[in-house]
């Protein structure tokens, strides 16, 4: 599947993609957004972004975009380990 990014200028397809292609997806787009959000936010988006990606990879599910389902599946699976505030 295709998306454009409007902010980017850019299409990007996920499904099949490699993670260094996500990767550098996900860095270009956090370039582009420089600013826009408070430093803290931009962290803990980034690490929020990272800790989903990683699980899709090891869930063989494709992290963008993501389907209704896999973020259900994903909060269920946080909650096992992750306290109720985070």
């Amino acid at each position: 599947m295709t998306f454009s990014d409007p902010l980017l200028d850019s299409d990007y397809s996920v499904h099949g993609e490699s993670p260094t292609d996500l990767d550098a997806f996900l860095s270009s787009y956090f370039r582009a957004a420089k600013g826009a959000l408070s430093p803290n936010t931009e962290r803990a988006l980034r690490a929020d972004l990272t800790i989903f990606t990683a699980w899709c990879r090891d869930h063989a599910l494709a992290p963008l975009p993501a389907e209704a389902t896999t973020v259900v599946v994903f909060i269920n699976a946080m909650e096992q380990v992750k306290a109720p505030a985070t």
